[in-house]
């Protein structure tokens, strides 16, 4: 499943007609990418290291009930649009390129 959820995902945020996803962060998560100098937007810039911390910060701290308990699925999409912000996602192989 990873192998084609990625893709899809990828290209189905290429494709989108809106401007952009907006996820709600908690203050948490916020002051970690702050205090690296990381905006929220793109995540480059973090180590492999920072990636594994900020991960579990915002996993831990959803701010929203609505997006707790939501299964293993939508943890996945989470996870891979972090990746996606990293600009870490496997690229070879599909037709979706990182604008």
């Amino acid at each position: 499943m990873p192998d084609y959820l990625m893709p899809f995902l990828m290209s189905y945020l290429k494709e989108m007609k809106n401007e952009s996803i907006e996820i709600i962060i908690h203050p948490v998560a916020k002051k970690f990418l702050l205090d690296r100098k990381c905006g929220l937007n793109d995540l480059s810039n973090l180590s492999d290291e920072d990636i594994i911390n900020f991960k579990e910060l915002f996993f831990e701290n959803r701010v929203s009930r609505f997006h707790k308990g939501t299964g293993k699925m939508m943890e996945t999409l989470y996870d891979y649009i972090i990746d996606i912000l990293n600009r870490r996602v496997p690229v070879d192989g599909t037709n979706v390129k990182i604008d």
